[in-house]
């Protein structure tokens, strides 16, 4: 999986993870900030490294 699409997976989730947090609770938007780079980067590597994990495990059952 590529990058471009790792990160769009990320915007999305963080996206969503924000508004889930924002509705919850009432915290300063300092830390909505904060949360929503911390969502995007971590995600975005984590589901891009399991993806391309999971592709070259396929690929090896394949072969």
């Amino acid at each position: 999986m590529s990058w471009r699409r790792s990160l769009v997976a990320a915007l999305v989730y963080a996206t969503i993870m924000t508004g889930w947090r924002m509705m919850d609770d009432d915290p300063v938007r300092g830390s909505y900030v904060l949360g929503f780079a911390i969502y995007f980067v971590v995600f975005g590597v984590l589901f891009h490294l399991l993806m391309n994990w999971l592709d070259s495990r396929k690929r090896a059952d394949l072969e």
